[in-house]
């Protein structure tokens, strides 16, 4: 991550949050999966200390915020 989470705004975490945990349920891999469940992770713990949505899922794969 090239930002920490708290540079980032509740709008780009939201976004890079749905793009990992989108990655992380279609990759085909296991250490693909297992760095984007992380990542999600660490957005979705950033999210919600923020009171930010959580409910929109609609990522890309392989976009912003996923590894």
């Amino acid at each position: 991550m090239s930002k920490t989470l708290l540079q980032y705004t509740a709008e780009e975490l939201q976004n890079r949050y749905a793009n990992a945990h989108l990655t992380y349920m279609q990759a085909g891999g296991h250490g693909k999966a297992d760095r984007n469940k992380a990542a999600y992770e660490a957005y979705l713990a950033a999210l919600r200390s923020r009171g930010g949505d959580t409910d929109n899922r609609d990522g890309v794969f392989n976009g912003a915020g996923s590894v």
